[in-house]
């Protein structure tokens, strides 16, 4: 059980979700730092200090924090590099996971997937969350981050896609939910190629021109709907057919 001690600058729901999940594993809370208040005794009498601020005040507030060689600054920005952090102990921990609220966000960050970078704190904060941990490089976390990007955010508009359209015909979105998680349940075991189904996956244009129909009056939904079947078909290995 860990006894280190940390602070918080940006007590938002990222900040405030790591600060409920690391007390609940034995840290103990100390300072925190609103917008309000200044921060450069952050790095006092703690053994980390969490700087869970916007991407882009990361390195304002990093070069306004008084340095401690005893302490090390963590951002949790996924695509923002460790350079941020200037000269400070600096280490990164971006969580693979969504922190909608502090409860369920301390909940969801015990066993989580952590991208971490630098000191060898952020290692030991991953594994006393119980999680799992890689190493990523400055020049890789952009596309690391847009990868993240395009698997909660992107997956978010496809289902609302899916929610506009079961709507047009009356059937609720629930019906479609276990779909939906049989088909991440599929990708987890089969990996994307193979759990690929549906009429792209086995050339079957004249479902897919059907499908094009009943869109042709939504040219936004079909607009959509033509980009992933290209995709579909390019994953599935099948040339695209007008």
């Amino acid at each position: 059980m860990s006894t280190r001690r940390f602070s918080l600058i940006g007590p938002g729901r990222a900040g405030q979700s790591l600060g409920v999940a690391l007390v609940s594993c034995g840290w103990t809370s100390g300072p925190v730092f609103g917008r309000r208040n200044d921060p450069r005794g952050a790095l006092d009498s703690v053994d980390l200090c969490v700087l869970a601020v916007p991407d882009d005040a990361i390195a304002d507030v990093a070069s306004s924090i008084e340095p401690n060689d005893d302490t090390v600054l963590m951002h949790l920005s996924g695509a923002t590099p460790l350079s941020a952090l200037g000269d400070h102990r600096a280490a990164s921990l971006h969580p693979l996971v969504s922190l909608a609220d502090p409860i369920r966000g301390a909940a969801a960050l015990r066993t989580a997937w952590f991208a971490i970078a630098g000191d060898d704190m952020a290692e030991h904060v991953a594994n006393d969350l119980s999680g799992k941990s890689f190493h990523i490089a400055d020049e890789d976390r952009a596309l690391y981050h847009a990868s993240a990007a395009v698997a909660s955010n992107h997956l978010v508009v496809l289902l609302a896609q899916v929610e506009r359209l079961a709507n047009m015909v009356g059937v609720p979105m629930e019906a479609f939910l276990p779909l939906i998680r049989g088909t991440i349940d599929n990708v987890e075991d089969l990996g994307a190629q193979r759990a690929l189904t549906g009429p792209a996956a086995r050339g079957d244009m004249e479902t897919i021109r059907r499908h094009r129909d009943a869109l042709a009056s939504h040219p936004d939904e079909l607009a959509l709907y033509n980009d992933l079947v290209r995709d579909a078909q390019h994953l599935a290995g099948i040339e695209a057919a007008d």
